[in-house]
């Protein structure tokens, strides 16, 4: 079975800690596993710190700084200390598998062209 990308309106998704710069975040990860990832935004063979993504319920983490410092096209998710996933793109909404675990990374992109990954285990109906 192959993973397909669903269309789904995460604009709505917001958490704030009261700062301007959290609220207009273009790049946010939203983990709903049980487990803490790590997401490194990347441009050919430059790449940003690693930024670790504890399971987050609804609230979002903001990661524009790292993709923004990297002039990154793309992302990857891996477990902590673990295998990367493949690439995926920040350009399109795509889905990939997180090795050594269950979990899945999905990228939407919102009405007003926010990025928004959701990590989470698959579902199937």
């Amino acid at each position: 079975s192959s993973l397909e990308p669903a269309t789904t309106d995460f604009s709505s998704a917001l958490q704030t800690d009261g700062s301007k710069a959290f609220l207009e975040a273009r790049y946010r990860v939203i983990n709903l596993s049980d487990i803490a990832v790590e997401v490194r935004a990347s441009m050919l063979q430059k790449s940003g710190a690693p930024i670790r993504v504890d399971p987050t319920g609804s609230a979002y983490t903001a990661i524009d700084e790292s993709v923004v410092a990297c002039e990154a096209d793309s992302v990857q998710v891996s477990c902590i200390d673990g295998e990367a996933s493949e690439l995926l793109s920040l350009a399109q909404s795509g889905v990939v598998k997180i090795p050594g675990s269950s979990a899945v990374a999905e990228l939407f992109i919102t009405p007003d062209g926010r990025r928004v990954l959701l990590v989470g285990t698959p579902l199937r109906l």
